[in-house]
């Protein structure tokens, strides 16, 4: 073999292997695309996984009371539990007895009334524009004290709204006996 035939292999070979080395740079720029498009797509479900979870640790819960006796004068008349005691994720406002979900849930709902002397009151519980339940409670006798409490498990969504109002206009207040026995509203996301 002569100097121009083992020069024109060595050209052909050189050119193979610079195809060759070409080749492979564009195999690894693509792995190294392919790669990090599923780095990123392990970020995004990892941040994603670390909201659910921290949503999923909000403790949304509130207790409110009355901190005086509230005479109900009017039908759907709203009753604002003025006083709470908790209110994790301030949901509940106890300027207007409205409870606004903060994260789309099931919740579990409770209020308690108090009455006294001869009177009775029917409240309900709205939800999202809707009265879903309520609870009759009346008393008969002079000196007579009546307790009375309405439960509901409900799926709510952000924003929704949750109160308890009168069915009609009374005649008996809520009743205040002391700081501990009083009319109450709580509820919390299960």
């Amino acid at each position: 073999m002569n100097i121009a035939q083992r020069s024109s292999k060595n050209n052909q070979l050189i050119s193979n292997i610079t195809s060759l080395l070409e080749e492979t740079r564009s195999n690894l720029t693509s792995l190294s695309s392919n790669f990090n498009q599923e780095i990123q797509a392990i970020h995004n479900n990892i941040s994603m996984i670390s909201g659910s979870v921290h949503d999923l640790k909000r403790q949304i819960s509130f207790f409110a009371k009355l901190s005086r006796s509230v005479r109900i004068t009017k039908r759907h008349q709203t009753v604002v539990y003025d006083l709470a005691q908790t209110n994790n994720e301030n949901g509940y406002n106890p300027k207007n007895g409205i409870f606004t979900c903060p994260q789309s849930g099931t919740y579990v709902f409770m209020w308690n009334t108090l009455i006294y002397v001869r009177t009775y009151i029917r409240l309900e519980i709205v939800v999202s524009g809707t009265a879903l339940y309520g609870i009759l409670e009346d008393t008969e006798e002079a000196g007579d004290y009546d307790s009375a409490t309405g439960s509901v498990i409900v799926n709510l969504n952000v924003g929704d709204k949750v109160f308890i109002r009168s069915r009609d206009s009374g005649p008996g207040p809520l009743y205040l006996d002391s700081s501990i026995v009083t009319s109450s509203f709580s509820g919390y996301r299960i």
